[in-house]
């Protein structure tokens, strides 16, 4: 393992008397798939900074457990990706807070996003700063509504039943089908697609004005999904679907409609993983008796983005390369080459569009998007049994009663979370005046 931040002498710039000290500085990400831009622009930079000589290293298995052994055994890296809340990192002593360096410039261009209390703030410290983000949206192909007679996508989740089962009954002989879940990977389809749906109606399993979970507040998404797959209109073999399979069936043509996030605008792309083979779109996600939802959708993954880590022995040195690639300009370049979604209004304001199906689709927007706050479960909370997103898997696919699963993961999660706050593992967060619609 590479030691960070450790002065080495470079050779002369300018003249043979004239010579710099250049300083190593370290960064781990956690992904690949934009490392190519990456590296692109940190040679820009190290050669606009010739005292400098910024190094990057990806850790795409393990990087949790990765990062933790290097920072224990002072090997760590200068800046790291911040892949969990900053409480996270806070508690395992990891991160250095950022506000002596952060300017009211930052404050202007990121708004609502500046400070996000236990994401990116931890007791009015600032640990890192939004970057990208993630928005969800209900996906559906552009020509089967139109062969099907369906002028619009669906904005109930009654109406998206419907459609989805006349979808079947007109293609099933063909093999395309109404609706389809990546229900292999229950974690996508808690995250993604049942929280989400009850966060774009306003409610959450967790009731932060009370700080106690709730879990039967769920039971009209999870029935609904629950009915499709009992009756045959998502798309078959769904209890064994990951996502890329999910992908490949949709490029094809051969489902109507999914939930998941912005990165299938790149994935559906000419020059994509599996490029779409059909017309399709995105619509906001639909509402529970109502066609006009007041909630909004969580942004993923906002607020986070790279941090210094504590062991840094010249943070001075390390912010120089995160004020660089927190800049406007990065970050809209970064977009405009299609490695993600940014979410720093400053920057949306100047990034160009490549005029890719599904862009303005999954734009952020105010009335549909939101950073909501952290749950007690996303931040370290032990409990006994299954999860909740295992369980929604098993409701959807009937092997356990809706009413005694939701009843049983709240009484779970309750107790779970009475004792980690006794034992100091977790905190409780009460927000009394919470209000998703505002």
């Amino acid at each position: 393992m590479v030691s960070a931040c450790t002065p080495q002498t470079a050779g002369t710039i300018g003249s043979e008397s004239e010579s710099v000290k250049k300083t190593d500085i370290l960064l781990w990400t956690a992904q690949r798939a934009d490392i190519v831009f990456r590296e692109k622009k940190l040679a820009e930079f190290n050669n606009a900074n010739p005292d400098l000589n910024v190094k990057m290293e990806a850790y795409t298995e393990d990087y949790a457990t990765t990062l933790e052994l290097a920072i224990a055994s002072e090997q760590a890296p200068d800046i790291f990706q911040v892949i969990n809340n900053a409480r996270y990192y806070v508690d395992r002593n990891m991160l250095q807070p950022i506000d002596k360096y952060v300017t009211k410039d930052f404050e202007q261009r990121y708004g609502s996003l500046f400070k996000i209390d236990e994401v990116n703030t931890v007791d009015g410290k600032l640990y890192t700063l939004a970057e990208r983000g993630i928005t969800f949206r209900l996906i559906y192909n552009k020509d089967i509504f139109e062969k099907v007679g369906l002028k619009e996508p669906p904005k109930t989740i009654e109406q998206m039943y419907e459609y989805a089962k006349k979808i079947t009954e007109w293609g099933k002989k063909d093999g395309i089908y109404g609706y389809a879940m990546p229900l292999k990977t229950t974690s996508s389809v808690g995250e993604r697609i049942i929280d989400q749906l009850a966060y774009r109606n306003g409610f959450s399993f967790y009731d932060y004005k009370t700080g106690k979970y709730d879990f039967t507040v769920m039971k009209p998404i999870v029935n609904i999904h629950r009915k499709m797959f009992e009756e045959g209109i998502m798309f078959p073999g769904v209890e064994g679907l990951t996502i890329d399979p999910l992908r490949t069936q949709f490029a094809a043509g051969k489902i109507g409609m999914y939930i998941n996030g912005n990165w299938e605008i790149a994935i559906f792309a000419k020059d994509g993983q599996f490029p779409a083979q059909c017309n399709w779109g995105a619509a906001p996600l639909p509402g529970i008796d109502t066609e006009n939802p007041s909630g909004k959708t969580d942004i993923k993954n906002a607020g986070k983005s790279f941090g210094i880590s504590i062991t840094c022995k010249h943070p001075d040195l390390a912010w120089r390369y995160m004020d660089y690639l927190l800049s406007d300009e990065y970050l809209a370049q970064y977009q405009e080459e299609g490695y993600g979604t940014i979410i720093v209004p400053s920057a949306v304001k100047i990034a160009k569009t490549r005029g890719l199906p599904g862009e303005e689709d999954f734009a952020m927007k105010e009335s549909l998007d939101m950073i909501w706050p952290v749950r007690p479960d996303t931040a370290g909370l032990q409990f006994e049994g299954k999860n909740a997103y295992d369980t929604y898997a098993a409701i959807i696919l009937g092997a356990v009663d809706v009413d005694e699963a939701l009843n049983d993961l709240t009484q779970r999660y309750n107790k779970g979370l009475d004792e980690c706050e006794r034992a100091g593992t977790v905190k409780r967060v009460i927000i009394p005046g919470f209000d998703p619609t505002n």
